[in-house]
């Protein structure tokens, strides 16, 4: 008896963690849905209503700013990642050893750091609105341009030319939702807003598993430019441009706001916190990008389909969405 009680008591502490397991997977899932469900309604409902408490002509930027951002980081997460989907179709085509593209994936990623780096500047000196028109139409035009590369020089070369746009949009537009989203949402709508990028990338694996089989590997990147172009109208929108003056007129002064200077990170006071920062967000990058870039031509290699090998990265994305929405319900 004394062994069938403490059998029964096994398997009571092993289906009480079982149900513990699916109650906070159930939770992870709802936080995810929740919070897209939010921005769709908050960008919806005052352009169909035209209210507000019961006010006509409400300014609809605050709703529809947290939208454009997601789609905008969305559509930077699917062109940052394509090469990852194309380089194993591309290295078939040009009868190449997948290693090779080593070259292409860093030229990428190496753009995107002058890229960001310029942007808080530029924004500064001609605003945001013209700086990120530019990095729109620059990596939307440089994907473009890549679907006529003809060897691996020219594809990391526009690469690089891609990665700078994409650099320089992705400050920019979070900063934007920030600022134009309500004051009582914004910490779970920027977050949301970042979730774009897994969003984009699992959206465009299960795109290019059919999109390519079907008409080569340069429509990934035809598909990839001309989203950026589609989206440069809602710029104005997503950075408030069409505020009342008073609402500008109240902003912070330039005297009153903080410098922003790259050196004050380095400053006593915040050197440790910016070096781990930056150590932890950069070995983050490193590990994803390895991922996303080389799993695709390993799979491949190991001999799967061009469609599973490209699913793959929709999964590895679906637990980086997953991550964000435990994020969105912790804030």
């Amino acid at each position: 008896m004394l062994l069938a009680f403490l059998a029964h008591e096994r398997d009571s502490e092993l289906a009480a963690r079982f149900a513990e397991r699916q109650k906070t997977r159930q939770a992870d899932s709802g936080a995810i849905v929740l919070n897209l469900r939010r921005i769709i309604n908050m960008a919806i409902t005052p352009v169909l209503t035209g209210t507000r408490g019961g006010r006509q002509g409400v300014d609809r930027g605050p709703y529809l700013a947290p939208l454009l951002g997601l789609m905008m980081i969305m559509i930077d997460g699917y062109d940052l990642q394509s090469i990852g989907y194309v380089a194993p179709e591309i290295a078939r085509a040009w009868s190449l050893d997948i290693a090779a593209f080593g070259m292409v994936f860093a030229a990428g990623l190496a753009g995107t750091i002058p890229g960001a780096m310029l942007a808080g500047p530029a924004a500064r000196r001609f605003g945001p609105g013209a700086v990120l028109k530019m990095s729109l139409l620059v990596f939307g035009v440089g994907t473009l341009a890549t679907a006529q590369a003809g060897d691996l020089a020219q594809l990391a070369m526009l690469r690089f030319i891609v990665g700078v746009g994409l650099g320089a949009a992705v400050p920019i537009v979070l900063t934007s939702v920030a600022q134009n989203s309500p004051a009582r949402f914004r910490t779970a709508l920027v977050t949301a807003a970042g979730c774009g990028q897994p969003i984009g990338a699992i959206l465009g694996s299960a795109l290019c598993a059919r999109l390519i089989p079907t008409f080569g590997w340069k429509s990934a990147f035809v598909l990839g430019g001309v989203l950026p172009l589609l989206v440069l109208p809602g710029v104005q929108v997503l950075l408030g441009e069409r505020r009342p003056r008073d609402a500008l007129a109240s902003a912070p002064k330039a005297a009153d706001r903080p410098s922003g200077r790259v050196q004050d990170l380095f400053s006593p006071e915040f050197r440790a916190t910016t070096l781990l920062i930056w150590a932890s967000a950069g070995l983050c990058v490193c590990f994803l990008y390895i991922i996303v870039n080389w799993l695709p031509g390993i799979v491949r290699g190991r001999g799967y389909s061009f469609e599973n090998s490209v699913l793959m990265i929709g999964l590895f994305n679906t637990g980086t969405l997953i991550g964000g929405g435990r994020s969105c319900s912790a804030r």
